[in-house]
């Protein structure tokens, strides 16, 4: 599905990815761990070609993807961090301008809204105005709103509960979806198919 090969981001004269090469295939659950600096966003970022690195080769089905490609790659991808946007307006506001034609997948949005014990009238709430757990569990709805192949997820349980960690876990349980998970917590250890450590360089457990 994914190959990539001899990455390397040097960053302020220190080395943060140390030539990188491997293979992601679909279907996989890979975690991913390291110690802090190790370079785990770097990486994510960089398979989007957020971060440009030094050098990389990164091709799909054998396909090398270059910069004219990169609108259609990037549309394979769901991209989920540990901070919620930074958004002034209504909630509704938010998932409007995020997920297009989101007036079509309105039962779809209420099912994750009851599935995490949202209440619907957060939606017409300013967003800044709910809780660190409220304003995650929105953010990680409105990654599964756009119903991408691969997601890409950056220690996004880590200021949930419990309860919460378990719900996440379990929308991307799916055969069909291919996970990079960048955590440090157990809990994710039961969906990972995969295991990688990443400290400059990438190593498989």
């Amino acid at each position: 599905m994914i190959k990539f090969e001899n990455i390397y981001v040097k960053k302020k004269n220190k080395v943060v990815l140390n030539h990188l090469s491997g293979e992601i295939h679909e279907g996989d659950k890979i975690l991913i761990t390291g110690p802090s600096g190790s370079g785990k966003t770097t990486f994510l970022k960089t398979l989007l070609f957020f971060d440009y690195p030094q050098t990389a080769e990164i091709t799909l089905n054998n396909q090398k993807v270059g910069k004219k490609h990169i609108h259609n790659y990037r549309a394979l991808f769901g991209y989920i961090g540990q901070n919620p946007p930074a958004f002034t307006g209504k909630t509704s506001s938010l998932m409007h301008l995020m997920v297009r034609n989101i007036d079509a997948k309105e039962e779809k949005l209420h099912t994750f809204m009851d599935f995490f014990s949202l209440d619907p009238a957060l939606l017409e709430n300013p967003f800044l105005s709910l809780s660190n757990g409220e304003k995650q569990r929105i953010n990680i709805i409105i990654s599964l709103l756009l119903d991408r192949k691969i997601y890409l997820l950056d220690e996004i349980t880590s200021n949930l509960d419990p309860d919460n960690v378990q719900k996440t876990i379990q929308c991307f349980t799916r055969d069909d979806l291919t996970c990079l998970i960048v955590s440090h917590q157990k809990e994710w250890q039961t969906l990972a198919t995969r295991h990688w450590i990443l400290n400059k360089t990438l190593t498989e457990k």
